[in-house]
């Protein structure tokens, strides 16, 4: 018994240890939308790692000569963009909100985790993180991250505890710009490399309705904000279009997005295989190009 009760107890104060350093880490996403100062952007940036590795922030924030927020991530599907752009409206604002759709973006498993920012877990006492952790991980899920010791860090222990400290050793700024972290393609493991080979194809399947719910999540605070929506359809390899098909979920697109602005990149950039690192993500050369093209584009619809 005594020592069941030393190993508890040192769970407990080993979580507690972790947990204090994953709220003090001021490089990372969450972090910055909970605790940093009110902001106001120009545009904000919302989508998945297609548009993050498409669309430079800093580039973009140049061509605008204004403050553009980076909030797209690698595998972030419709649900938890729509958790990061509700904590972002609690403290933040934006003029423009550029949001990533594509043909799959309502597509039963486009996206396999709902979820991946797997720091939500140290902030399960905030309302609405612990509102979109129980939609779409579960009411058990949660339950575990939040009163286990350790479960979360054991789940998530490659990403999330003891490097936290070293970012808080570090006290480097969150990056506005935040570059994908799939912005070089050579960095990948080759076996990952090969999983986003450009001829790999994505069958339909059916509509997820927690995304549509989510858009509309997205769509509806934004309207009450009095912030302006951009479509932006991410530049896909002319490979990959014939792939990217899900008659319903684009029909339920057209319906929610009718009335807004909508851009699609030239024709000639996603022909031209320099643009793309593979089927779907650009290159660091497609990324000044699809830059500058969003820049155009915005530039004809709004005054900057």
């Amino acid at each position: 018994m005594a020592v069941a009760a030393i190993v508890i107890i040192g769970l407990y104060a080993n979580d507690s240890f972790l947990r204090f350093a994953v709220k003090r880490n001021p490089s990372t996403r969450v972090n910055f939308l909970l605790t940093s100062p009110p902001r106001t952007d120009r545009i904000a940036i919302l989508g998945s790692s297609m548009i993050a590795n498409a669309i430079s922030a800093k580039h973009l924030s140049e061509a605008v000569d204004d403050d553009v927020i980076q909030l797209a991530v690698g595998g972030q599907g419709l649900q938890e963009q729509a958790l990061i752009w509700e904590l972002y409206l609690t403290r933040h604002r934006c003029e423009v909100l550029v949001l990533e759709l594509h043909d799959a973006s309502l597509q039963r498993g486009a996206i396999p985790d709902p979820m991946r920012e797997d720091r939500y877990s140290a902030y399960l006492d905030n309302g609405i993180v612990r509102r979109h952790s129980v939609e779409y991980c579960g009411s058990v899920k949660v339950m575990l991250w939040k009163y286990v010791p350790m479960y979360a860090f054991a789940e998530f222990s490659s990403k999330i505890g003891w490097q936290d400290w070293v970012g808080v050793a570090k006290n480097e700024p969150y990056n506005v710009y935040a570059p994908s972290i799939y912005a070089d393609l050579r960095s990948l493991p080759s076996t990952l490399a090969k999983q986003r080979d450009r001829h790999q194809e994505r069958k339909p399947s059916d509509t997820d309705r927690s995304a549509v719910d989510a858009l509309r999540s997205i769509l509806n605070s934004a309207r009450l904000a009095g912030i302006r929506v951009v479509i932006v359809k991410p530049p896909i390899f002319k490979d990959g279009q014939a792939s990217e098909r899900d008659s319903q979920g684009i029909t339920l697109q057209r319906s929610e997005t009718q009335s807004l602005k909508q851009i699609k990149f030239s024709i000639a950039s996603q022909q031209d295989p320099a643009m793309f690192d593979d089927a779907r993500h650009a290159s660091e050369l497609g990324s000044l190009r699809f830059t500058k093209e969003l820049a155009d584009a915005l530039a004809q619809g709004f005054t900057f």
